[in-house]
């Protein structure tokens, strides 16, 4: 069961994050598979753990067991003559991932969530990389679900600001985020400055958001 005291996300993917703008074109159609899309983002950017910890509804460490669904999220509800009519756009192609939760570092979860993203495999862009089947990942959450044109799960999360809310474990213990660029400002507080590579110890992450939910 989800539960959260922050906020709620409507539609899944528009809500979740904030100051999102994404644009999708079709680049190329081929006969009898499905379309392939691209897109750009222009996102809140979220530079520390505290940060992305006050927006966030919930950390974890968990590994990923696997997909589980896909579907287009068109981010409103649409009326009976925009489905008839084919009058809804492209969308946002999404695919569902089930989370087995080690850790939450952060507010309250089960031992499994479902936690949508991108679909890469359908939308070329940068901001979005997938998961993979078992690999570990430290993911900042924010609930959704209702979504007037994402159905298959009443509950699930996305991650904050795409990829700026997925880390990836390291096997000295530490984290590394996917967009290592939106902490430079960390990197340049240690000895070395910017050129050392942007990898939190997860005592580190622990630490942030605890000055932020004590």
């Amino acid at each position: 069961m989800i539960r959260s005291n922050k906020k709620v996300v409507l539609p899944a993917l528009a809500g979740a994050l904030a100051s999102l703008v994404v644009l999708v074109w079709w680049v190329g159609i081929r006969e009898g598979e499905p379309a392939m899309q691209r897109s750009t983002a222009s996102m809140q950017g979220h530079t520390s753990i505290e940060s992305l910890s006050d927006y966030a509804d919930a950390a974890v460490i968990g590994t990923v067991k696997g997909i589980v669904g896909r579907e287009t999220d068109y981010g409103k509800k649409l009326s009976l003559l925009q489905k008839t009519l084919n009058l809804h756009g492209p969308g946002i192609p999404m695919v569902y991932y089930e989370i087995d939760v080690t850790e939450t570092i952060q507010g309250v979860t089960d031992s499994t969530i479902i936690v949508a993203r991108m679909d890469t495999d359908r939308l070329l862009t940068e901001q979005v990389t997938a998961l993979q089947t078992d690999q570990q990942v430290v993911l900042f959450l924010l609930e959704a679900g209702d979504g007037p044109s994402m159905k298959l799960f009443d509950e699930f999360y996305v991650t904050v600001s795409l990829d700026n809310g997925v880390f990836d474990p390291l096997p000295s213990g530490g984290a590394r985020p996917r967009l290592p660029d939106y902490f430079t400002a960390f990197t340049s507080q240690r000895a070395n400055g910017p050129m050392d590579p942007v990898n939190f110890s997860l005592d580190e992450v622990r630490a942030a958001i605890q000055k932020v939910n004590p």
